[in-house]
């Protein structure tokens, strides 16, 4: 029983860490998303589906991409092989994350840790882009940014780098109360901090205080006075960030910063 429970844990974590990863290609391809996932589902079919609910629920979802690409061809008479086997790939993987995490909710709270480590790490890698170079990490995958934009860490661009800490910062928000309050705390922060610095995403803004109105207005134990303040200290941050060159513009470790 012992071996079993320690085998459950190893294989969420690796799910956990492929999910962190799913964009890394290792320089075997310049494509955005990653098979990793995929082919984790296929090994661990059984856990995808382990009630007979949850098989109907599989096989409608499975089935959803399919008759959406019939509807499209019945109106465009065009169909790009490549380009629906991309996106049903893209759709797999969320139906997977979502099956699997759905199952083993239990294993993410005995992993909550090393969840918060992975977090820590792909803020770490974007931290060293920001002060070494954006390209340091080339060899682990294709990135699309410039000279204008924030970092990318371990995704393809700015965008997806911020909308990602969104959703980290999200599912941490649902953990408040279960884990140590205030580091939880201190991570969501520094997740908003690196959105708005370092990825330096305004789509990704912009989901975060949508996301985080809609979690005020439906978290019961959610003063609405304090949302209010924490709203205001994120405009105020915006604007730092998009002023930080009037207000910082002279001074040495501006330009060695901005130099680098």
């Amino acid at each position: 029983m012992h071996s079993k429970t320690y085998y459950s844990i190893s294989k969420y974590k690796i799910f956990l860490t492929l999910i962190f990863f799913q964009y890394v290609s290792f320089g075997l391809n310049s494509l955005d998303t990653q098979l990793w996932i995929l082919i984790f589902g296929v090994i661990n079919f059984k856990s995808l589906i382990t009630t007979g609910k949850n098989k109907v629920y599989f096989s409608i979802i499975l089935f959803l991409p399919i008759f959406v690409q019939y509807i499209a061809f019945l109106y465009t008479f065009d169909f790009d092989l490549f380009s629906f086997i991309r996106g049903l790939t893209s759709f797999l993987i969320f139906v997977i994350i979502f099956n699997y995490q759905s199952n083993n909710f239990q294993l993410f709270i005995k992993n909550y840790k090393y969840f918060i480590v992975l977090n820590i790490i792909f803020i770490l890698i974007g931290f060293i882009q920001l002060v070494t170079n954006p390209n340091i990490f080339n060899f682990l995958l294709t990135p699309r940014t410039s000279i204008s934009r924030g970092v990318t860490s371990l995704t393809p661009e700015p965008t997806a780098f911020g909308i990602m800490l969104v959703f980290l910062i999200l599912i941490e928000l649902l953990f408040l109360n279960i884990v140590n309050r205030k580091f939880t705390i201190f991570i969501i922060i520094l997740n908003i901090i690196t959105i708005l610095f370092i990825a330096k995403s305004a789509t990704a803004t912009l989901y975060l205080i949508l996301s985080l109105f809609i979690w005020a207005l439906i978290s019961y134990k959610f003063k609405f006075k304090y949302f209010i303040y924490f709203l205001f200290i994120l405009l105020f941050l915006i604007y730092i960030n998009q002023n930080l060159y009037l207000i910082f513009g002279d001074t040495r470790i501006f330009k060695i910063l901005n130099n680098s």
